[in-house]
């Protein structure tokens, strides 16, 4: 093998080790990201259960008024 075959392999390997740092690091910013969005949607899952109860609760409220209120016109 000549001088010149081991220098280009060597060109060659440092640009994939550089490759494969690059990759990486992208594999560690996609984890955090989807750890951030993961967080995300559970804060949403509760926000949209706590409206749900809050609007289930305001539901009976409007009920028990309907029901006082046809009470009273009825007299």
């Amino acid at each position: 093998m000549e001088n010149s075959d081991i220098n280009e392999l060597q060109r060659s390997l440092g640009r994939i080790e550089g490759k494969t740092d690059a990759l990486l690091i992208n594999q560690d910013r996609l984890r955090e990201d989807y750890d951030t969005l993961k967080q995300d949607v559970v804060s949403l899952r509760f926000k949209l259960n706590w409206y749900a109860g809050a609007l289930a609760t305001a539901g009976s409220i409007a009920m028990l008024f309907k029901d006082r209120i046809l009470d009273i016109i009825a007299g």
